[in-house]
């Protein structure tokens, strides 16, 4: 066993690389902010379950815990008043902080939650952190130019940066901030994380470098939480759970080695790594499968899924206090377990209702009493109906059906039968060696026990949440919204999995023949599924022309001015750009400017009357009076004029609106913004 000083000298190495690889990525400022919003929110965590010579993984423990409950205390409070003032948000953590240090016993809660001291500890966040390194420095690199995004950061960051401005205006419920007259109907709760860094910045530090120094905290803390989870787990076993939740953070599927199997491809190697998207890879197509089990992986959650990763943080926080819990045996509910299970779907979705899902279904087989059960059940349903006031829940069926995103189809179009024969085969190619070890561990521990608890319990039941949500999504759900599906349960099957991988390593098999047979088939599946992790970060830092979108420099001078000079509240219209995944650039005002824009496709469903309106300000054929009209539909207060995005129309509609008196704001050589006074819309 290594000895205190060193394990405190890695650990110490580790906090000085988040900090520098933070400052390259995201800058100075937002490091130091996000750092300290960071330290803010944890609070109640840090001073229910810190101590004196803790290790990293129980501060990030403590940390996420006490995150979870600033979040929900301020949504809650925020919901109620309608507004979160900085002053209030600043005020919950430290009240909570304080009220829990007077109240609790000094190491009540974490004398059982103390891991031994070793240098191993820092393995797999330091994985993770190299992982995700790259491809977040090279976001909006600049070249050409302008500032380029690749397409992994397009897809899905683009709206995180929007709603984090607008979660930063501190008006709950948030507006949507590509449709500036509708609430936001999506999981908003993690995005009060980044909003926070902007607003103790005052607003200096950008959405973008906010996320970005928030999504490196969190990929530290994602290895650390994975670590300790595997060591209580293993009973301190280091290198078993170092092992298993390197493992699981390389996932090492085999679908990276799919694009290579093409010996016409195979040639052009960097090529295929650099253009060819795994994920919309399946090995077993090679065995002339027509069906496709999409997974993702946890160097994806690391890289622009920050809100999904949070999700995961609170479950693995949660399973570290439940393997380590003692207060059972007392008959005392455990609410420090419990809070961390409220928020979850707020934060995400689908990962929340299946993470929840599975702390219910353990929690109530831990203690099998039915006032125990039938409280966790409440608090499910409460975690549920807390969507209901921030807004998530009531979109009607009929946006979901109109959305863009979700109504893409699904090329692979297997019958069920087909599809479900085809998932066995298709588990261990998409999850690689971390499945046979998985469910070799949970088949070999099952016996074993802990204080008369059966250690394969927690890792049996999340494996079948996943394994059961992979079933119904196949079995319900079609087209894109069950590919979206799947990709979120593949990250809670991944925690389960990397518990089984982790009492495998463990306990492995007593019976020599058994052991080398395993090792003749994990280790050939592990070799393999090395292409992946490399693929994937091949991939995610290329910047090949058709996959990514340019910000000319003329245009991020703009937006830049757009954030120092307009009104916080003002409302932009700009040419109508389709989302990034859809073949266009997106609404790059509300994104960079972080200024709501009246209408875009990015908002999921869009108005017609809306869109038509917008047609008609940018139509070079249209008369002052039809413009007039469509402004007032839209309630805008600025037009923005763009070269890049207008083409040949730019000089000319510039032309117009100059010669219809209306007040240029800002003008360079490819860039205009028009002032417009907003005015009630005409009854016709």
């Amino acid at each position: 066993m290594i000895n205190r000083p060193s394990a405190q000298v890695a650990g110490f190495g580790l906090l000085v690389f988040l900090l520098l690889a933070s400052c390259l990525v995201a800058g100075v400022a937002a490091t130091l902010f996000a750092w300290l919003a960071w330290l803010l929110l944890s609070l109640p965590g840090l001073a229910l379950f810190g101590s004196r010579g803790a290790s990293l993984a129980q501060l990030a423990l403590a940390s996420v815990a006490g995150i979870a409950v600033s979040l929900l205390a301020s949504i809650i409070l925020g919901l109620l008043v309608g507004k979160l003032p900085l002053l209030i948000l600043v005020a919950i953590p430290v009240a909570i902080a304080l009220t829990t240090h007077l109240l609790q016993h000094p190491g009540r809660n974490s004398s059982g939650l103390a891991l031994p001291a070793t240098a191993w500890e820092i393995a797999a966040p330091l994985f993770a952190l190299l992982l995700s390194f790259l491809p977040l420095y090279l976001v909006g690199a600049e070249f050409d130019g302008g500032h380029h995004f690749r397409s992994f950061f397009n897809a899905d960051f683009f709206k995180h940066i929007a709603n984090s401005e607008e979660l930063a205006r501190g008006t709950l419920p948030p507006l949507n901030p590509f449709a500036a007259d509708q609430e936001l109907r999506y999981y908003w709760a993690f995005y009060l994380l980044p909003a926070t860094v902007i607003r103790l910045s005052g607003f200096a530090v950008s959405g973008v470098d906010a996320l970005l120094a928030v999504v490196m905290l969190q990929n530290c803390a994602l290895g650390l939480l994975a670590f300790g989870l595997c060591i209580r787990l293993t009973q301190g076993r280091v290198i078993p759970a170092a092992a298993a939740s390197i493992l699981t953070l390389l996932s090492l599927s085999l679908d990276g080695l799919a694009s290579l199997m093409d010996w016409g491809l195979i040639r052009h190697v960097g090529l295929t790594m650099a253009t060819v998207n795994q994920e919309a890879l399946d090995f077993t197509q090679h065995w002339h499968s027509s069906s496709h089990l999409a997974g993702s992986t946890w160097q994806r959650l690391c890289l622009y899924l920050p809100q999904h990763e949070l999700a995961l943080l609170l479950f693995l926080t949660w399973a570290s206090l439940f393997v380590s819990a003692n207060s059972e045996r007392a008959g005392a509910f455990p609410w420090p377990r419990a809070v961390l299970l409220l928020p979850l779907p707020m934060i995400s979705f689908y990962v929340g209702i299946l993470a929840a899902t599975a702390i219910t279904l353990a929690e109530s087989i831990r203690v099998r009493r039915l006032q125990h059960t039938i409280t966790w059940g409440l608090l499910l349903g409460v975690s549920i109906l807390l969507l209901l006031p921030t807004g998530i829940l009531s979109t009607s069926p009929s946006d979901h059906a109109s959305d863009p995103f979700l109504s893409l189809g699904n090329e692979l179009s297997a019958p069920l039968a087909e599809r479900v024969a085809w998932m066995a085969p298709q588990f261990i190619t998409t999850f690689g060696v971390v499945f046979l070890l998985g469910l070799a561990g949970i088949g070999v521990t099952s016996k074993l026990k802990e204080q008369g608890f059966p250690l394969a319990t927690l890792p049996l039941v999340t494996v079948a949440v996943g394994v059961f949500s992979y079933f119904g999504a196949e079995l319900l759900i079609d087209g894109r919204l069950r590919v979206e599906a799947e990709l979120k349960t593949s990250f809670i099957l991944l925690a389960g999995l990397m518990m089984g991988s982790a009492l495998f390593l463990a306990h492995p098999p007593s019976f020599a023949g058994a052991w080398r047979l395993f090792r003749a088939v994990c280790i050939p599946l592990l070799l393999a599924g090395l292409v992946s992790p490399l693929h994937d970060l091949v991939w995610h830092s290329s910047f090949p022309r058709d996959d990514d979108v340019a910000v000319t420099d003329a245009d991020m001078e703009a937006l830049r001015w757009i954030r120092k000079n307009t009104a916080a509240d003002a409302v932009f219209l700009q040419p109508l750009e389709r989302p990034f995944l859809l073949g266009g650039r997106d609404a790059w005002v509300a994104i960079f400017g972080a200024r709501r824009v009246a209408v875009a496709e990015r908002a999921g469903a869009v108005s017609p009357t809306l869109r038509h309106s917008a047609d008609l300000v940018f139509d070079t054929a249209a008369d002052r009076e039809i413009r007039d009209r469509a402004l007032r539909e839209l309630q805008v207060d600025y037009i923005y004029l763009s070269r890049s995005l207008l083409q040949r129309k730019f000089d000319q509609l510039a032309k117009i609106l100059l010669a219809e008196g209306r007040d240029i704001s800002y003008r360079s050589a490819d860039v205009a913004i028009v002032k417009h006074q907003r005015s009630t819309p005409a009854a016709d």
